[in-house]
């Protein structure tokens, strides 16, 4: 008997294993080829081949298809974030190639310091809503460093229903100013979902969509508001980083309104002087200060989560102050064009632009054009009633700020941040959590004027009642679009038009001298 050990035979010739990732433009598709076991075949006991008998190689593949503009597509393949490449499409349903925006399986939250109303103690909670079209386990994950208590009150595993669910958050994973921290919190989810996270202090609230990990970036421009009063530490302008990975190294450089000096560990910092850090995964730092600290710019090696806003602060001089928050988007994803409508009955507020880079802006009110250049890293502010609509141009991208605040003294007056989506940045369905325990909730939807009728609300026609303000605008002369104001109940919404055509979706509310605000999306169309 003779021993006969494995051969390999030739490599068969390459061929297509899958089909081309998108159905426009250019794509991905992956190539395969096999070998055998064959020359020879081991026999009597011979040892089989080494190494394997497949390889795969992935190759660009174009359908010489333009891509349109609308519709449930795939289209133009592109790198999209640090975790690889992507078949932008504007669609809804997370398939691997399908547009989601924010949604994700993934999610690094933060939650910065909010002021503390210590005549309503018990009135005190932060949360994570959850909006998913499927049932799902949801896993949430904090660091090995956080304390055994904190740990063992935030990591768990739970089932959901489909539609809107919540998970409380124990105040004390608040973040803490100049403090290296470890309060970071992954979510992890069995299904494609949307997730928010929410702040609420007596009367002082605020909202933010949160972004899934695939789509953080590692540079950012910070967006806040001008502390009401810097004699008063709740007021303080505030921004806080927290890591994805180890080893992240994070270098802010400041801009601080008036001139001003920040100090921490007895160095002092003004406007250009950058701060570093090394950081592990799901550890945390945040800044605050009495001026304003829009145009800072936050920088790292890897990928980190970055929220940005107030403690608590006002822009009128009745009222309560109100939290504000906005997780940012990474300025790789920031847009050129946008559309700001009024958010609720009898408002008014402040429009705020910053500025990425030197920028020649052109802001569109009621007919009236005003144009300005803006240098990098400043921002330039409008002043809005509750029946404007605003159209603003760049030439480079920018990142707007939409400050809402009820006129009049009696019960009103405390504002709320919402980071406005650009015009590329819409999508044609959203599956959205309206926060319940709020006395009014609205839908701001920006659409092309004739796609309105194809608007679906929970796979209905949008109902006339429903619908609090109604506007329209030219974003150019061949390019009319409607603002609309819907009023809706908390809980889990579908929205979405049946003929694929992408628009603008905000969510926002209304309580006892209180409000939030958040955007339905706010990066370019990506996959999971």
């Amino acid at each position: 008997m003779r021993i006969v050990d494995g051969g390999w035979g030739n490599w068969t010739r390459a061929s297509a294993s899958t089909p081309c990732s998108v159905t426009c433009g250019v794509g991905i598709q992956v190539y395969e080829k096999q070998r055998s076991c064959n020359r020879p075949t081991p026999k009597d006991g011979g040892k089989d081949c080494r190494g394997v008998a497949t390889q795969k190689r992935k190759k660009t593949c174009s359908t010489n298809v333009a891509c349109p503009e609308k519709g449930s597509i795939r289209c133009l393949a592109r790198k999209c974030s640090e975790y690889g490449n992507c078949g932008c499409s504007f669609g809804f349903y997370g398939d691997g190639f399908t547009c989601t925006g924010s949604r994700g399986r993934q999610f690094l939250v933060l939650f910065m310091e909010n002021a503390i109303d210590y005549y309503n103690k018990n009135r005190h909670f932060s949360k994570i809503h959850i909006a998913s079209r499927k049932n799902a386990t949801i896993t949430i994950k904090t660091s090995k460093s956080l304390s055994p208590k904190l740990r063992e009150k935030m990591n768990k595993s739970f089932q959901i229903q489909n539609g809107q669910t919540e998970t409380d958050v124990p105040i004390a994973m608040r973040t803490l100013d100049f403090k290296t921290e470890h309060k970071g919190i992954m979510v992890e989810t069995s299904e494609t979902v949307s997730l928010f996270a929410m702040s609420f202090d007596g009367y002082s609230s605020d909202s933010s969509l949160i972004l899934p990990v695939e789509r953080l970036g590692r540079r950012y421009i910070v967006g806040s508001s001008a502390p009401y009063s810097p004699d008063i530490s709740d007021y303080n302008s505030q921004v806080a980083f927290v890591a994805a990975e180890d080893n992240t190294l994070v270098t802010v450089t400041f801009n601080i309104a008036d001139g001003r000096v920040l100090v921490f560990n007895n160095k002092k910092y003004q406007t250009g002087h950058k701060m570093e850090f090394e950081m592990k995964q799901m550890e945390d730092f945040q800044i605050s200060h009495n001026r304003d600290l829009t145009g800072t710019v936050i920088e790292s090696s890897k990928p980190i989560a970055v929220f940005a806003g107030n403690k608590c602060n006002k822009l009128k001089r009745f009222g309560y102050c109100s939290h504000l928050v906005e997780q940012l988007p990474p300025t790789s994803n920031l847009d050129k064009t946008f559309i700001v409508a009024p958010s609720l009955r009898k408002t008014g507020g402040v429009v705020r632009v910053v500025a990425n880079s030197k920028t020649n802006l052109q802001v569109i009110v009621n007919g009236t054009t005003k144009r300005a250049t803006v240098e990098k890293t400043r921002h330039y502010d409008l002043a809005v009633n509750d029946n404007s609509v605003t159209v603003i141009k760049a030439n480079a991208g920018v990142l707007v700020l939409s400050f809402a605040v009820r006129l009049g003294r009696r019960m009103a007056g405390d504002p709320y941040m919402t980071l406005i989506p650009g015009l590329e940045q819409y999508i044609n369905q959203y599956y959205i959590a309206v926060p319940k325990g709020y006395d009014e909730n609205f839908l701001t939807v920006i659409i092309p004027s004739e796609a309105k009728s194809s608007l679906r609300l929970n796979s209905k026609p949008v109902s006339s009642g429903s619908v609090v303000t109604e506007a329209s605008v030219n974003v150019t002369a061949e390019a009319e679009y409607v603002t609309m104001v819907i009023e809706v109940a908390g809980g889990a919404h579908q929205i979405e038009t049946t003929d694929g055509t992408r628009f603008g979706l905000l969510i926002h509310g209304r309580g006892r001298e209180d409000g939030y605000g958040y955007a339905g999306n706010m990066v370019s169309p990506g996959i999971i």
